[in-house]
């Protein structure tokens, strides 16, 4: 997603804020006034894309909303937004999904703070794990926060929790029925596309236009979520649980979501295309 790099860096910065009273005084003092009033980093950030784009001869992004963002915040001019492509990622078809789904929800990707924020998910599991105590929640994936994450289940008092480590997350698609994403940031979100692809009914915040185009309408294709509210997330979570009927119909529409690679390659073909014949004209 554009600009992420500003979301990430205000991110690094208010968790430090939490660690002791320095880094609170200093975050409340010095960054948030820069971050927040004078925008400061943002500045920063807009030059750096505004000179990678003054360089390059074309430059994709994976949905109309993000195209529009960058020319609407940097202010491009004509010829720049005609570098500007939009070519969104493919995802490969399962020919057999597995429907014969398992009371399993799966996280699969990074187990980090900045973009993923795991550490929702695991506080968002604490409210409803009382209520549907046949379900299980696995945890795919590896990364900094890995410890921070275990220590924080077990202070939560969690049972029904397992950290899986980095493993090939097919034969998870194959028996859970739902997933779980809880990012702050996410350009795409492949785990979303993958779950579609194999039946497995995705739930995430909508955090970013690439995740709103996955999972739009919301009840149609996936579970859209209004950031970063855990409560409603915990509702309709438990409403899928508690609802074998709706979560197999979601169950068969998630899959009429395609991606055709088809598609994809000949956007890429038709960019090379014209870029080769710019460069011999």
């Amino acid at each position: 997603m554009p600009f992420w790099q500003s979301h990430a860096k205000n991110a690094v910065k208010e968790r430090r804020k939490a660690g002791n009273l320095w880094e609170r005084i200093t975050w409340n003092l010095w960054y948030r006034p820069l971050i927040n009033v004078f925008h400061r980093y943002d500045k920063k950030v807009n030059c750096d894309y505004l000179h990678t784009l003054t360089e390059i001869d074309a430059y994709v992004v994976l949905c109309p909303e993000y195209r529009e963002q960058l020319c609407k915040v940097l202010h491009l001019d004509e010829n720049t937004k005609k570098k500007i492509y939009v070519i969104p990622n493919f995802q490969l078809p399962n020919e057999r999904p597995n429907l014969e789904k398992e009371k399993l929800v799966v996280y699969v990707g990074r187990l980090s703070y900045v973009d993923k924020r795991v550490d929702r998910l695991l506080h968002i599991w604490a409210m409803v794990e009382a209520q549907v105590s046949d379900w299980r929640l696995e945890i795919v994936g590896e990364g900094d926060e890995e410890q921070n994450l275990r220590a924080l289940a077990q202070r939560l008092g969690l049972r029904n929790v397992s950290f899986e480590g980095r493993q090939n997350p097919q034969p998870y698609y194959d028996r859970a029925a739902i997933l779980c994403l809880t990012s702050t940031l996410e350009g795409w979100g492949l785990v979303l596309t993958e779950a579609q692809t194999n039946g497995v009914v995705p739930i995430a915040f909508d955090c970013s236009a690439g995740v709103h185009n996955l999972l739009s309408p919301t009840g149609e294709y996936g579970i859209l979520i209004p950031p970063f509210e855990l409560d409603a997330y915990v509702r309709e979570l438990l409403r899928l649980m508690n609802d074998d009927v709706r979560c197999a119909e979601l169950r068969q529409r998630v899959l009429q979501r395609k991606y055709p690679r088809e598609d994809v390659c000949y956007k890429y073909y038709q960019l090379y295309q014209l870029l080769c014949e710019d460069a011999a004209s």
